[in-house]
């Protein structure tokens, strides 16, 4: 099968280890999870017997902290027992990411030195949410497909030299535009959109190699009459090898001495000792679902399933589905969507295919706000803008500049990894004091909850900057979903355990369903981005059932994964458990005072200064604990 390339190894900075060790926001709710993670997991704390861990951190004398706080008894909402401690140290505060009155789901109470914490009640264990049910990941997807014809490996070469040489006329074609200019213009929004898909020569030059084996598994596919099923499956059986792709996949790394590492490698190699290349720089992602393309390899998804018709254009959808709708989030600072923006782009980079990378020389696929008919490059796949839309009609705009992403081997591909007036533009925190005001507003101001509400500035005006006009962040999304042959938004449902929904009326989306039903002719085509944001959200989380399942397979492999991670013990950089709870009590409050001139700032910063117990405090208060490195002494 193959498989996008990651051109960016996943890796954490010590700004996120420190943050990520505070529970998710949200009941991780994972049914119906495959496949089997690792064990190989580090022992949870010990207590002495008898004792209940207050669900807190364990604390352990002689760290030599002046601020250290000596717990306090108290009584919560319910009238059990508790002890008294900063409002970071208390997992079960973080239940009540999804209350609606912005309230806590804990009582407040007074510590030792007179200032404000929380009565966190009793729990067996650090009350971290599971993912899958016991940390499952899902099973990489497989089915053992039989070919119905004979194909030899003198086909497969067959094959490989036709799919050579028609890379070498894209290559030809790639020049041409080149030396006509018929490229991306500087200044427009899609030269802007494709500034964050950046490749480096070598990813590129990887890449077009990589369409050899699928131009390879295409003229299969056409000369055998092969099934999707068959294309995805059937050819991974056969040895590329002497068919002139061997090129394609980089070597795998030497690890001989990779056990005795302390720190990860810069590209990711010999994270895994079995599988040195996982997680490795221009390596693929995995699939938990079979890719969705029409003929198994390539064609993105373009009909119904049911009635056969034209799916609505990406862009029909979100004019259909979206809306703009001020709805602040009760509970939640703006900090948590920038959190998760920065680990997007921390863990994840997919290149988009170009002519040329040191330039950064973007494939033109529209002219004139039309599709350029034929295609100029097998790559293009704009979005088509109906004649009718409300807002791009007045510009006579039918066409979205949009270029589809690498791909990898043969079989089915997985995806290569690799506001208007400020967007994209920096400079302006240049000014004293901006990064400061600039974090300041994002721990107070409350970010937007998640649902289909989206501000035109990004439906209608992203990365517009001189331009009439700009893109569509969720025409984009919906489009690269197609384009990454993601599965429909149904079929993750019943991957999840949540079940297939049957018609429009099994949809909890609220009025979202109606939105949706205008535009699907049938709930089976539903894409998953505008699914999964058209769901009302779990109690307690701020997603709803299908993205919470997604990023507890994510947020699972993350950290199962990495031989590195922090708490991982039995390793030689592991920490010892002194070590790791004087990272666990460190919260992203205390790495913003440390590294701004806030001043002053809540103790659990991606949480609203709303409630007494999340009072903003001196930066020097105890409320916003110390890392203590002494314990780092030997």
């Amino acid at each position: 099968m193959a498989r996008r390339i990651v051109s960016a190894p996943a890796r954490f900075t010590l700004l996120a280890l420190i943050s990520v060790s505070v529970p998710t926001l949200g009941q991780v709710r994972f049914p119906g999870a495959g496949g089997g993670g690792s064990n190989n997991r580090p022992a949870r704390p010990s207590f002495p017997p008898g004792s209940q861990n207050p669900g807190v951190f364990p604390g352990f004398p002689g760290n030599n902290r002046p601020q250290q706080q000596q717990s306090v008894a108290c009584t919560d909402f319910t009238g059990i027992p508790g002890q008294c401690v900063p409002a970071i140290a208390c997992t079960q505060l973080f239940a009540g990411a999804g209350n609606a009155q912005g309230t806590p789901s804990v009582a407040a109470c007074v510590l030792s030195d007179g200032l404000n914490g929380v009565c966190c009640p009793p729990s067996a264990t650090p009350s971290f949410p599971a993912a899958g049910g016991g940390g499952q990941v899902f099973a990489k997807p497989f089915q053992d497909v039989q070919i119905r014809q004979t194909i030899s490996q003198n086909n497969v070469r067959t094959a490989g030299q036709s799919g050579q040489g028609t890379v070498n006329q894209i290559l030809e074609i790639e020049s041409r535009l080149k030396a006509q200019e018929s490229v991306i213009a500087k200044g427009s929004p899609a030269s802007f959109h494709q500034q964050f898909f950046k490749v480096s020569p070598d990813a590129l030059t990887l890449a077009r190699g990589a369409l050899v084996g699928i131009e390879a598994s295409r003229n299969l596919v056409r000369e055998y009459g092969l099934s999707a099923l068959e294309a995805g499956y059937g050819l991974q059986k056969f040895n590329l090898g002497g068919a002139n792709l061997a090129n394609v996949c980089p070597p795998l790394p030497n690890c001989q001495r990779a056990n005795q590492q302390r720190y990860r490698t810069i590209d990711g190699s010999c994270n895994n000792l079995r599988n040195p290349s996982w997680g490795m720089t221009n390596t693929a992602m995995q699939r938990i679902l079979p890719p969705t393309y029409n003929d198994g390899v390539w064609e993105p998804r373009q009909f119904s399933r049911v009635t056969g018709q034209p799916l609505p254009s990406a862009r029909a959808i979100s004019t259909a589905a979206i809306h703009d709708t001020d709805s602040p989030d009760d509970f939640l600072t703006l900090l948590v969507m920038q959190w998760g923006q920065f680990l997007d782009h921390d863990m994840t980079h997919a290149g988009v295919f170009k002519l040329d990378a040191q330039q950064n020389t973007g494939i033109l696929c529209c002219r004139n706000n039309n599709p350029i008919n034929p295609a100029p490059h097998p790559a293009c796949m704009p979005i088509d803008i109906p004649q009718n839309d409300r807002f791009y009609s007045r510009f006579g705009n039918r066409c979205m500049e949009f270029v589809r992403v690498f791909e990898a081997r043969s079989g089915s591909p997985e995806q290569v990894l690799e506001l208007r007036n400020v967007f994209n533009n920096p400079s302006f925190l240049n000014a004293p004091g901006a990064a400061d005001g600039l974090v300041r507003g994002m721990t107070l101001q409350p970010m937007q909850t998640f649902d289909n509400s989206i501000t035109e500035e990004l439906t209608n005006q992203l990365f517009k900057k001189n331009n009439p006009f700009g893109m569509d962040l969720i025409s984009l999304n919906i489009h690269r979903g197609r384009d990454h042959g993601l599965p429909t938004y149904n079929d993750m449902r019943e991957l999840c355990g949540i079940g297939r929904a049957n018609n429009f009326n099994d949809l909890s989306f609220d009025m979202g369903m109606h939105r949706l039903q205008s535009v699907y002719a049938s709930v089976e085509d539903i894409d998953l981005f505008i699914g999964g944001v058209s769901e009302n959200p779990l109690p307690d989380a701020v997603l709803g059932p299908t993205f919470i399942c997604i990023l507890g397979d994510q947020f699972t492999r993350a950290k199962r994964g990495d031989r590195f991670f922090y708490d991982l013990g039995g390793q030689p950089h592991s920490f010892n458990e002194v070590q790791l709870n004087e990272i666990r009590q460190v919260s992203f409050a205390r790495i913003l005072c440390d590294n701004t001139d806030v001043g002053e700032m809540q103790p659990l910063a991606f949480i609203r200064p709303s409630f007494q117990s999340n009072n903003k405090h001196d930066c020097s208060s105890p409320s916003i604990p110390r890392i203590n490195l002494q314990v780092w002494r030997f």
